[in-house]
């Protein structure tokens, strides 16, 4: 696959985070908690649709985690978009610090709070930024190689 299609594949991700975080605001209001409950489902392995409704600590805690992942992803987002797709080393690691930093304080809360299908979706998650982020450190050592 070509560098452009990696850097796309990147910039993809990161917008999935972006939505994935206006999913999670949504849920700072109650209208919105159908979806971001549906998700507490998947996680938890308990299906109980309709039964997820957040107080208005939840609520506030959902809009915050929905501000943190929106700006996240939209962070990636440009570094994909920008920097990363320049070929530049040090926003690629940048990167990697920041996916690297997530899953394992992600993953850690999964644990600490019994929702072990969340480390699944985090593994996934994982793989959608790695596996781009590797092939385009390759090709930028192959590329240094080459000059």
């Amino acid at each position: 696959m070509s560098k452009r299609n990696w850097v796309r594949c990147l910039a993809a991700a990161s917008i999935g985070v972006v939505l994935f975080g206006l999913v999670a605001l949504a849920a700072s209001h109650p209208g919105g908690a159908a979806v971001w409950g549906f998700f507490f489902d998947l996680v938890r392995w308990s299906f109980e649709p309709g039964a997820y409704q957040f107080d208005d600590d939840s609520r506030l805690l959902n809009g915050i985690s929905g501000g943190l992942l929106i700006g996240w992803g939209s962070m990636m987002t440009w570094l994909s978009l920008g920097p990363i797709a320049r070929g530049d080393g040090g926003a690629r690691r940048a990167a990697w610090v920041a996916i690297g930093a997530w899953f394992l304080a992600d993953s850690l809360g999964s644990i600490l709070s019994d929702a072990p299908g969340n480390i699944v979706l985090n593994v996934g998650i994982l793989l959608l930024f790695a596996i781009p982020l590797l092939a385009l450190g390759r090709s930028a050592r192959l590329a240094r190689v080459a000059a």
